[in-house]
């Protein structure tokens, strides 16, 4: 076994395990695009006449843990939120289904999912021509009988949408929200403070050790880690990496956890 590790580059991330306080079973935080570990200690500097601290004292120590996934996990994020396990999905949405107004009365176009329409969620964008010029028009929604060609359109609770007859021939995208019990949902719930729960975290890392060139394991683990927030970005042209932090604490015997390095 090693006792030196040397700074190198890595290929390749962790796995990051988690065991929910009395439970037995791992959660796996899936698809890691790295995890890193923060560690920090609060000192109190003291000082005479010099320039520089006659002594230093050590004070709160804390270690917060970064998780970055490139692959959104469902059943750790409920663990996370100290929700019970993703449940049947309650809503989907339809985006950019096309729409054609029809040459002959009546201008209606049903939607496809139009039965299960949430009122009030339709989002419609219609190519309108004035002139040489092409544009997309975001259609108002109005009451029936007050549709106007080029500008708005009225749609009823089952999803059929009404034109202005100058709207004949006119294409377009609908984007709505509707019912549907597919997927899977998460509720996020006012929970008491302090109830959410906390796990053993184990972090595994391949390593190859600098002293024997053999191949083994970095190993960190932590007996008491609590979630801590989430960062879920959704920004063009970047890598969107679901940022999940934790934070460290000393379980009832007063232990934080071990860092292992194993090279069997």
């Amino acid at each position: 076994m090693s006792v030196l590790q040397t700074e190198k580059f890595l290929f390749g991330t962790a796995r990051l395990y988690a065991t929910p306080s009395g439970q037995v079973s791992r959660v796996k935080y899936a698809g890691l695009n790295d995890v890193e570990f923060d560690g920090k200690v609060d000192t109190k500097e003291y000082y005479g006449e010099g320039g520089w601290p006659i002594f230093a004292a050590d004070g709160h120590r804390s270690l917060d843990i970064t998780a970055k996934h490139y692959v959104f996990d469902q059943s750790s994020f409920a663990s996370d939120l100290g929700a019970a396990v993703p449940a049947a999905g309650q809503w989907a949405y339809a985006v950019d289904e096309a729409v054609t107004v029809p040459a002959m009365m009546p201008f209606t176009v049903t939607l496809a999912n139009g039965a299960l329409l949430v009122s009030g969620t339709l989002d419609l964008v219609m190519i309108v021509v004035t002139g040489s010029i092409q544009a997309p028009v975001t259609y108002k929604i109005v009451a029936a009988g007050m549709e106007v060609a080029g500008a708005s359109c009225s749609v009823s609770g089952v999803g059929v949408i009404t034109f202005a007859a100058g709207d004949t021939g006119r294409v377009g995208k609908a984007t709505y929200k509707y019912t549907s019990a597919a997927g899977k949902q998460i509720a996020i719930v006012n929970a008491f403070q302090n109830s959410t729960p906390f796990y053993q975290m184990e972090c595994v890392k391949r390593d190859l050790s600098q002293i024997d060139n053999s191949t083994g394991y970095f190993i960190f683990t932590l007996n008491a880690v609590r979630f801590s927030g989430f960062k879920l970005p959704f920004k063009e042209g970047e890598l969107a990496n679901i940022d999940r932090t934790f934070k460290a604490f000393a379980d009832p015997t007063g232990i934080v956890g071990y860092v292992t390095f194993s090279n069997p």
